[in-house]
């Protein structure tokens, strides 16, 4: 990831086999002249058996001091892959210890790997694909700069998800937005692009929507989502796709965005309860509102639609 003209830092991570004794290391380097020249490379992870550490992702605050890393390690053999992190307070010069993210590091051999990860406002946010209790998409987060996490948080909503390549980004009112690869309708659709957003700073995540359309060939794989979002929360999403040559798996870059749209409802007289289901979708022209009543409870019902 690069900054803009003002400060032009860039900073990366990739796997790196030059420890042959250890198997594959994540490596880090950052560059002060926008990418014409790299500092020399921090080794990230701190283990020192042989592990092979995968998929690595990297954030970092508006100073560019604080530089966070996550990646897929298996280092503890009884348990399989975990999501481990570190950070670094000195520009990537030293990294921290490394610990795992997930909650079932130490309780569960299911592995969880391809983590995305987004920093803002002195939050940490990381989402991965989780084989626990089935293929899904997993969320947790940091609110002290990345001392600690918290609780997972399951964020894909059918039990057929399979999850790969997550993206995440959060905005400054601390709405998560986060994009993965779908297998939920693979027959007859293939993989599918979908997208879910938490307005409570991760405690809930709402229904999950459809980003891509079914032009093309229908069993296409739609894979490797990457989202961010403006100032005006409009959620953009751009993935590669072979619906165009799916036997030969030729693919294209597609690209979908919109506003997400909310639904509150409203309550009145002596009705104790009421039940809503909306599943807005800001990729969509269409949201269908779902509610039940019984006899009982016919009265006047009022729903506001807010953007």
């Amino acid at each position: 990831m690069c900054g803009g003209y003002f400060w032009p830092a860039c900073v990366i991570v990739w796997q790196d086999w030059r420890n042959l004794q250890y198997e594959p290391d994540i490596y880090f380097s950052r560059s002060t002249d926008g990418g014409a020249s790299f500092l020399p490379s921090t080794r990230v992870n701190d283990d020192s058996v042989l592990a092979e550490q995968w998929y690595p992702v990297v954030a970092c605050d508006n100073s560019w001091q604080n530089i966070y890393v996550a990646w897929a390690d298996p280092r503890d053999s009884l348990y399989g892959f975990d999501v481990y992190f570190s950070r670094s307070t000195d520009f990537g010069q030293t990294f921290e210890q490394n610990y795992p993210i997930n909650d079932t590091a130490t309780t569960d051999t299911t592995p969880q790997d391809f983590p995305s990860i987004y920093y803002k406002n002195g939050s940490v946010y990381v989402s991965w694909r989780d084989y626990w209790n089935g293929y899904s998409v997993f969320f947790d987060k940091s609110l002290d700069d990345g001392v600690s996490f918290g609780v997972d948080m399951r964020v894909a909503d059918h039990p057929n998800t399979r999850g790969n390549f997550s993206s995440i980004v959060a905005d400054d009112s601390a709405n998560i937005y986060i994009v993965w690869a779908d297998f939920r309708n693979f027959d007859p659709y293939g993989w599918e692009i979908y997208f879910s957003l938490s307005q409570d700073s991760g405690q809930t995540f709402k229904p999950n929507v459809r980003v891509n359309d079914h032009l093309g060939n229908l069993d296409a794989i739609d894979d490797n989502p990457s989202i961010c979002i403006n100032e005006s929360a409009r959620v953009c999403v751009a993935w590669d796709s072979d619906r165009n040559d799916h036997q030969w798996g030729y693919e294209d870059i597609y690209y979908a965005t919109g506003t997400y749209v909310g639904i509150m409802e409203e309550a009145r007289s002596k009705m104790t309860e009421a039940r809503i289901a909306a599943y807005p979708n800001p990729f969509r022209n269409k949201i269908d509102v779902r509610w039940k009543m019984t006899d009982a409870q016919m009265q006047e019902v009022r729903i506001k639609i807010y953007h």
